[in-house]
Parts: structure tokens; C-alpha cells; sequence
């Protein structure tokens, strides 16, 4: 059997309340404890689930990166192909252009050589028993209003050919006898 308990009573309740006290204190400690550790845990969960989340995030936003990106691939690709096919539209168009630039300078060529023949027929026809006379030249007298008409529309011709203009004066002196072919030269040029 156990000893009979000596102490005073005082001193009985003081050792029994601290042991109650410390057994309070210690299941008080475990509840702690156990709530940290449900609090950790529950953290952890927390975390690894917003972690989760946050990665179904990047992952739907690379996904439409990625999207994006191939969309906007496609779509310059076809700009791109659109492009080159307008580019090589516009340089057969050139060629082709080409071409009729070089007929219509023909063409303009024979207008000027025709208006000539035009202009040396009607002078034959205006003196037909006199020999044609020779094309005019510094010395001599001013051009008719014929030979000017006749100047002017050389001239036209041959600067919607593309000739230049001293191409142009140069031919006119030279060719159709316009002794001061500047003023014809003047008034062709001038309205282009």
C-alpha cells in the first residue's frame, strides 16, 4: 500500500492544483501543437493549390500566346505571298508598259516624219511649177504660219514621245528649216 500523504492539506492542494495546472498546460501545448501543425498543413495545401492554379494560369496564357503568335504568322504569310504576287502583277505591267512606250514613240516618229512629208507636199502644191524651196534658214524670212503649225505639232509629238527639248529644237532647225524654233519650243514645253 501507498504512504498516507503527511503533508498539510494547504500544501496537498497546491502540489494537486499544480499538477493540474500542468497538465492544463500541457494538453494545452499538444492542442497547440496539433493546431500549428493542421495550420501548416492546411498552408501547404493552400499553397500548392494556388501554385497549381498559378501555373494553369501560365500555362492557358502561353497557350494563347502561342496562338496568337502562329495567327499572326499565318496572316503575314499570306500578306507576305499577297505582296509578292501584286509585285510581280506590277512588273509584268511595267514590262508590258515598256512596250507600248516604245510603239508610241515609233508611232510619233512616223506622225513627225509623216507631217513633214504633210508640210514639203503642201508647199509642192501652193508653187507647183517652182522647185521646192530649201528649208528656211537665219538669213532668210520668217516662217509662214504653216510651217509653224506644222512646226508646233513635230514638237508635240515628239515631247509626248519622250524627246527632250534641245532633241526636240535641234530637229525642228535642222529638219523642218524653223529658223528660231525657241518660241514653238517655249509653248510645247511650257504646258507640260
Amino acid at each position: 500500500m501507498s504512504e498516507p500523504d503527511t503533508r498539510p492539506p494547504e500544501e496537498r492542494i497546491s502540489s494537486e492544483l499544480g499538477e493540474r495546472v500542468r497538465a492544463i498546460i500541457a494538453s494545452a501545448e499538444n492542442m497547440a501543437a496539433a493546431i500549428r501543425r493542421d495550420a501548416e498543413q492546411d498552408a501547404q495545401n493552400r499553397r500548392r493549390e494556388t501554385e497549381a492554379e498559378a501555373q494553369r494560369y501560365l500555362d492557358e496564357a502561353r497557350r494563347r500566346a502561342d496562338e496568337l503568335v502562329a495567327e499572326r504568322v499565318r496572316r503575314i504569310s499570306e500578306l507576305s505571298d499577297l505582296i509578292v504576287e501584286r509585285t510581280e502583277s506590277i512588273l509584268e505591267r511595267l514590262d508590258q508598259a515598256e512596250a507600248v512606250k516604245a510603239q508610241l514613240e515609233q508611232l510619233v516618229r512616223a506622225l513627225g516624219a509623216t507631217a513633214t512629208r504633210v508640210a514639203n507636199e503642201a508647199r509642192q502644191d501652193e508653187t507647183p511649177e517652182a522647185p521646192l524651196p530649201p528649208p528656211l534658214s537665219q538669213e532668210q524670212s520668217e516662217p509662214s504660219p504653216d510651217d509653224l503649225d506644222t512646226a508646233r505639232l513635230v514638237a508635240l509629238q515628239m515631247a509626248v514621245a519622250g524627246a527632250a527639248r534641245d532633241e526636240v529644237e535641234t530637229h525642228l532647225a535642222r529638219d523642218l528649216g524653223i529658223p528660231d524654233p525657241r518660241p514653238v519650243i517655249e509653248d510645247v514645253f511650257s504646258g507640260r
